[in-house]
């Protein structure tokens, strides 16, 4: 074995990730089908600003957490 591979120490998996099974974010035709709204509405909510989005260059993605925050405050 080479120095540089003894050196280097495995990283761990981030255990609320690696145990859970769950993404942090969803696309938003899959933050659509957990809402139960359509896709193009899904787009229109994230475009006025009333979904929490993540842009990644051209792509749109919805934070997890922040779709559960939505969804926490929305009870009542």
């Amino acid at each position: 074995m080479s120095e540089t591979a003894e050196a280097k120490a495995p990283q761990a998996p981030r255990q609320d990730v690696e145990m859970t099974g769950r993404r942090l974010a969803l696309s938003v035709e899959e933050a659509a089908g957990l809402l139960g709204i359509s896709r193009s509405l899904a787009y229109e909510l994230a475009a006025r600003g009333e979904l929490p989005v993540l842009r990644l260059g051209r792509r749109i993605v919805i934070p997890r957490a922040g779709l559960e925050r939505l969804l926490d405050g929305a009870g009542g």
